[in-house]
């Protein structure tokens, strides 16, 4: 059995800005619970955009001192017109063989992982690989805990459709992974694919709420902005939910002390504290008023940027069809190049 972490980091950028709005939370909270794990059978490899700026690579190599499993997948997305690498040859070339059993991770760069989340999930991964039945599972952690990152406060989170997911799956013409189907919708399972969910007592993941952690189109002040100051609104705000929305699966149920969360993902909260500040030193980019114009469906005032990113890939595509450019054409994919790492 084969365990693989994989981490989004900037695929589709190369702004000085978003790296480093970005990096702190990467370097204060998923470095160092990836790095506390109890299970260290497992390889991490962080996705990158091949135009990342040159420290930020340099930095990687700095963690491997402490993480020997990292590794990082340079990905140019106008190879293959895709936001993501080609997970499954990455695999191939990594060496991976028909009929092994590998396990996917997926977690993103500004969560944290609680320490003993990989020891439980290989140990339920080797009991549903044993059950002959050749399906693939989808791994569910429903218990989370989030990070208001301007309160600087922890609250207690049950919710089965986060993107910490893991899959399990037979490598083969069937083989899915942990990005083979929206998290959103992994619980609920699939053909051929099967949901198991794993119980704890404790958190298996942390999510960060910060500001620019989801990037979309839409400026200005959002409410959510407001609510990460008062944590205790956000608590409220959820128990009535509760009781009012059958459709509301998440459940906020209290506040967690800063020295729980400190041993659970093995982060340091002093580290932690200076990775906020300094995110909010550089602001998250956001798609150009001219670009936006240029692309966005009429009536969609808040459009997502990777899939706004998706569509100038798709235009490229398109382009590159012919076997050889005309002039006016490979000017028309500079200009879709520029837009596209122009946010």
């Amino acid at each position: 059995m084969k365990v693989v972490v994989l981490t989004r980091f900037g695929l589709g950028q190369r702004s000085e800005a978003f790296f480093r709005a970005n990096m702190p939370f990467l370097e204060a909270a998923l470095v160092p619970s990836i790095a506390a794990q109890t299970e260290t059978r497992f390889s991490w490899i962080i996705m990158l955009d091949r135009q990342a700026p040159s420290w930020v690579v340099r930095q990687l190599e700095v963690w491997k001192d402490t993480i020997p499993q990292l590794t990082f997948h340079l990905h140019d997305p106008f190879t293959t017109f895709n936001l993501m690498p080609e997970l499954a040859r990455d695999l191939l070339c990594r060496g991976s063989k028909k009929g092994d059993y590998i396990v996917t991770v997926r977690v993103d760069a500004d969560d944290a992982l609680s320490t003993d989340y990989l020891a439980t999930l290989r140990a339920e991964a080797e009991r549903a690989a044993s059950d002959g039945t050749g399906n693939s599972h989808a791994f569910i952690s429903q218990a989370g805990a989030l990070l208001l990152s301007r309160s600087m406060k922890f609250l207690r989170i049950t919710k089965k459709n986060y993107s910490v997911v893991a899959t399990g799956s037979y490598y083969g013409g069937s083989f899915v992974h942990c990005y083979s189907f929206p998290h959103t919708k992994m619980w609920r399972g699939f053909a051929g694919v099967l949901p198991v969910f794993m119980e704890s007592a404790h958190p298996h993941w942390l999510r960060t709420l910060r500001p620019g952690s989801v990037h979309r189109s839409h400026r200005g002040l959002k409410l959510t902005d407001l609510i990460d100051y008062f944590p205790v609104a956000k608590l409220l705000i959820s128990k009535v939910r509760a009781l009012f929305d059958r459709r509301y699966s998440d459940r906020i149920t209290g506040f967690l002390s800063s020295n729980y969360v400190s041993q659970v993902f093995g982060i340091e909260l002093t580290t932690l504290r200076g990775a906020a500040r300094e995110s909010r030193n550089w602001k998250s980019s956001s798609i150009p008023a001219k670009v936006l114009s240029k692309y966005q469906p009429r009536g969609n005032y808040s459009l997502p940027q990777l899939t706004l990113k998706n569509s100038i890939l798709e235009r490229s595509s398109n382009l590159n069809l012919p076997v050889g450019l005309s002039h006016a054409g490979r000017e028309e994919l500079q200009e879709l190049t520029q837009d596209f790492y122009s946010f």
